[in-house]
């Protein structure tokens, strides 16, 4: 026994570098380090081996931006999960562009990227980086375990194959396929053999059912980390693309979940729609399951410190009183005109609409959807009339160009700054939260599903358009082609965009600005709806085969 224990830290020592994150609720805090010798023996050092695999969702190593990242042979910042997952999902759709030309970040919206592509890599290394954490963290808690954590046991065994099957979802998602590893890789072994699509499918469902007791009731975990919510919640999306992922629908199983997070009442919409975003939206009764962030004990230039700086035109300096950041911005991201138009209805080239809405002490009066907060630098950071578009190349916009948002930005829900002693932010990323639930719903029923009703999906929206001070919609005016655009309304920049466009079947065949080089867009070719097996990965391993079109 002691052999084998000595072999697997030594092993986790080599593969995964230093992995101990230390906080009192393993959502934030400072960091510890642990040794061979002393690590997974005393129960402070299972709490901090677990608060790691929750800050792998967001963080960049052991100390944030010090060159001592998690993953070698990528840049710290840039391939932290949060960041990686944002790019692929959001860059390469209809609401978002990068006007960076860092390696190949313009591909990603083209829809012209490789099996050498950088940021694919990214995020089919810190998938399986925070499988190999979780699997060495279940191997270690069956080998020795604290007593004085007995009765914790069964609830960090569960958030350890939560994160495990969350992260397999993602490479079904993107990939489709890959090895399937449920224990820890030994460095002088075979390669692992990949599984196809139905396997890891069939792997993410029971795990999820097996582990649902065993994660504390809906709304009673500790901030930042899974409960029995949060489970259902990735069950639901599971389903809600069976039918992409294997061919075989799941609608109604997509309900049976979603009615179980609704059941639980544990969750109800924030009143206000941007306190949801807030740098103080911690403990969230909208947030199933959050990405977390601290501007002090949190650094990373890959978590929410990239999508809230990213966007801001850094000509402006310190934006504290209006974005609550301490520093200048990164002139970056911008909105695409294409999401801009979803808040329509236009005439002659206006935007219909006359409700005063409040956001962050700038009246909208352009669109009647609280929703809509984008905004130019010419017209004192509110969106204008007419979206501003470039005619000759996106990625030398002048700084006044494209639609910035004032969505993910650091103030806090009354409108004063977040942490200025710091150039991060405080915002938890929602990474899933109870609105997707109520979409996910009326989807489901739309695609035939039994368990539900379309007159309660219209109740359901209807909360959603009324909280945004949207008109609401009868259920005639509710069908697929509308919700793809309410879900573009209510989740931009959240990380779902190019998962549902390859649901609708959209992905590929629609053309939005710049898609494929040109400013009107042009559709893409099939095999962009799944991304490429990184051509290193398949020189390390054999057994990988690519998928097809590459």
């Amino acid at each position: 026994m002691k052999t084998t224990i000595k072999i697997s830290i030594i092993t986790l020592t080599m593969l995964l570098a230093t992995i101990f994150y230390s906080c009192t609720d393993l959502s934030e805090g400072p960091y510890s380090v642990a040794t061979p010798d002393n690590a997974l023996i005393q129960a402070s050092a299972y709490t901090s081996f677990l608060g790691k695999l929750y800050a792998g969702l967001s963080m960049s190593g052991q100390q944030g931006p010090s060159g001592q990242g998690d993953i070698s042979g990528f840049d710290e910042g840039s391939s932290t999960f949060l960041r990686s997952l944002w790019n692929v999902q959001e860059l390469t759709t209809d609401e978002a562009i990068m006007r960076w030309g860092d390696q190949t970040i313009r591909e990603l919206h083209r829809h012209d990227w490789t099996t050498s592509d950088p940021f694919v890599a990214n995020i089919y290394a810190r998938i399986n980086y925070n499988i190999a954490l979780a699997n060495e963290f279940l191997y270690e808690v069956n080998q020795q375990f604290p007593e004085e954590l007995e009765e914790q046991k069964a609830t960090y065994v569960a958030e350890a194959r939560f994160i495990r099957a969350l992260s397999y979802y993602y490479l079904i998602d993107m990939f489709r396929k890959g090895p399937l590893l449920t224990e820890p890789l030994d460095p002088k072994g075979n390669p692992p053999e990949e599984s196809e699509t139905m396997v890891l499918f069939n792997f993410v469902e029971n795990e999820l059912l097996e582990i649902e007791n065993d994660l504390l009731e809906p709304g009673t975990q500790v901030w930042g980390r899974a409960d029995r919510g949060a489970a259902w919640m990735l069950l639901a999306k599971l389903y809600l693309n069976a039918e992409v992922y294997i061919g075989a629908p799941k609608f109604s199983e997509c309900i049976s979940a979603c009615n179980k997070i609704i059941d639980s009442g544990a969750y109800i919409l924030e009143p206000v729609y941007r306190h949801v975003f807030a740098a103080d939206n911690e403990n969230s009764s909208e947030i199933i399951f959050p990405i977390t962030s601290d501007g002090l004990k949190q650094r990373s230039y890959g978590g929410m410190v990239y999508i809230v700086r990213a966007h801001l035109n850094g000509a402006w300096g310190e934006n504290i009183e209006e974005f609550g950041m301490a520093g200048a911005g990164w002139t970056g991201a911008t909105i695409t005109p294409e999401l801009a138009d979803l808040f329509g209805p236009k005439a002659d080239g206006e935007y219909s609409g006359t409700v005063n809405t409040e956001i962050f002490g700038v009246e909208n009066t352009y669109i009647n959807d609280d929703r809509y907060t984008f905004f130019t630098e010419e017209d004192n950071h509110l969106g204008e009339t007419q979206v501003r578009e470039c005619d000759t190349d996106p990625y030398t916009w002048s700084s006044n160009e494209g639609y910035r948002q004032r969505k993910f930005i650091n103030l806090k829900k009354d409108g004063s700054h977040g942490n200025i002693e710091s150039d991060y932010p405080d915002n938890d990323f929602p990474l899933f939260r109870y609105a997707d639930v109520l979409l996910m719903y009326a989807e489901a029923v739309l695609r035939n599903g039994s368990g539900g009703s379309k007159a309660q999906a219209v109740d359901y929206l209807n909360l959603l358009r009324e909280r945004a001070n949207a008109d609401v919609i009868t259920e005639t005016e509710l069908n697929l082609d509308w919700l793809i655009e309410e879900r573009a309304r209510e989740l931009w920049w959240e990380a779902h965009r190019r998962t549902d466009l390859v649901r609708f079947g959209l992905f590929t065949s629609e053309a939005w600005s710049w898609k494929g080089g040109i400013k009107e867009g042009k559709p893409s070719d099939s095999k962009y709806n799944v991304f490429p097996v990184p051509a290193t990965v398949r020189a390390a391993n054999p057994n990988l085969s690519q998928n097809d079109g590459y």
